[in-house]
């Protein structure tokens, strides 16, 4: 599948060409079949010491970068998971992307008075936020096994509105990725921080989705080209999705040609 120049991923979804492109496209997607080196998963279901949980790891390359990112796909809510803070701790990753399934911020965020908590022998506290907006927030989080009685620091990132996503929310996505990349390349000079966990609740699809653009937005800037054919088929196979939605592949496509104007201005693409 060849890769376009920014013009001609512009001109071929104009918005007379827009559905009929992405449709075509989208029919590729879904009958490409898995091969036989499609990612396994790595399922973790293990009862800890607080009640059942069970979560599936996926390792996804970035453009150019093995096992950028790992996403977490729960069964439910980190607050009261041993088994994600436990992961987290074991795997000493230092980036966490929250995606939830609705706008709303998770209260643990949100409440400046609830500034810790307890999950087993991890005391979970969050920190000031160094960067919170209408669209995203920042958190500095410290996990600290009082077993060990060791604790270490975790940049923490939730977007708000990917329920919602506004027309014009397509820049502050692109400015949110850039920013994930941004801590990641931080935290990689001063240790091994691992890859960037997505760790996504009831919107599996849309952590594919961030992952594709996060891959898209390295290409261009790399490149100066794109193909999001290539970059959902390589993430499709890597997770082992069997189907991917139309409204997804739209998705990527619209964050991708609203962002460009300011692109090009910031990096003289």
């Amino acid at each position: 599948m060849k890769t376009e120049s920014i013009q001609e991923f512009q001109n071929r979804r104009d918005r007379l060409n827009f559905e009929q492109i992405t449709k075509n496209e989208h029919s590729l997607v879904n009958k490409h079949q898995l091969g036989k080196k499609a990612g396994k998963w790595d399922r973790e279901s293990i009862v800890g010491n607080i009640g059942f949980d069970m979560f599936s790891t996926y390792h996804v390359d970035g453009f150019n970068v093995k096992r950028k990112f790992v996403i977490v796909k729960n069964s439910g809510p980190e607050v009261d998971s041993y088994n994600f803070w436990s992961f987290i701790w074991e795997k000493c990753y230092k980036v966490i992307v929250r995606l939830d399934a609705t706008s709303k911020t998770h209260n643990w965020l949100n409440n400046s008075q609830d500034n810790a908590y307890a999950v087993g022998e991890f005391l979970i506290r969050k920190k000031t936020a160094s960067i919170s907006c209408k669209y995203y927030t920042q958190l500095q989080i410290t996990i600290k096994n009082i077993m060990e009685k060791k604790s270490r620091t975790i940049t923490h990132l939730q977007y708000h509105f990917l329920d919602e996503f506004p027309s014009s929310g397509s820049a502050q996505l692109i400015s949110f990725l850039e920013m994930v990349n941004g801590n990641r390349g931080a935290n990689s000079k001063k240790s091994a921080s691992g890859p960037i966990v997505v760790h996504s609740i009831g919107c599996f699809e849309r952590a594919v989705s961030i992952c594709v653009l996060n891959i898209c937005l390295d290409q261009l800037i790399e490149t100066k080209e794109v193909s999001v054919l290539n970059a959902v088929l390589s993430v499709k196979s890597q997770v082992s999705l069997q189907f991917f939605s139309l409204e997804e592949y739209k998705f990527i496509n619209k964050v991708l040609l609203g962002s460009l104007k300011v692109l090009r201005k910031r990096l003289d693409l």
